[in-house]
């Protein structure tokens, strides 16, 4: 016999979205609906990986359900669909995040400097390490210096500067304000 233990939904804390997730959507691999019930599953997903249930949603459709004021037959319709377009996906009896590492912070940052994934890419194809991405920001990188590129990086006006990096900076500059 086991134990079920259930976990409260979870307000605290944050993740990092990569604004590219909206892809997902205008490539029509998802719809609107789809995409919001996406992330309300990633939000309820265990994101330290000190846990033996690292990346695992920690809420079941029922306590789901119960707290957006939708039946649990929507909240089970959505997980399955969502499995089936592969985002998640189930092992023994839990559902975990396809590349849950998309969302987290150190791999974002990353990831944003890649200008040419697709969202299949980057949340349908199972990418344990991400190396693939890593090696590709390098890349870009070496092309860049050999082309004689030099990113800004002050903290200063980024009026004319559009790159991703100064960019980020401005945006949490502002956020701290």
């Amino acid at each position: 016999m086991s134990i079920k233990v259930s976990y409260p939904i979870n307000y605290s804390g944050y993740i990092p979205l990569l604004r590219r997730i909206l892809l997902l959507v205008k490539v029509d691999i998802l719809t609107l609906s789809q995409l919001g019930i996406y992330i309300c599953f990633v939000m309820q997903a265990d994101f330290d990986p000190r846990h033996r249930n690292y990346r695992i949603v920690l809420r079941d459709d029922k306590q789901l359900a119960k707290e957006f004021g939708i039946s649990p037959s929507t909240i089970f319709r959505y997980r399955k669909e969502l499995i089936a377009l592969g985002l998640l996906f189930e092992e023994n009896g839990l559902t975990k995040i396809t590349n849950f590492r998309t969302f987290e912070l150190e791999c974002v940052k990353k990831i944003a400097k890649v200008p040419y994934l697709s969202p299949e890419d980057l949340y349908l194809t199972p990418q344990e390490d991400f190396s693939d991405i890593e090696s590709s920001i390098a890349n870009l990188q070496e092309r860049r210096d050999q082309k004689g590129y030099k990113a800004s990086h002050s903290k200063g006006s980024s009026k004319g500067n559009t790159s991703k990096d100064s960019l980020w900076l401005d945006d949490k500059e502002e956020f701290e304000k």
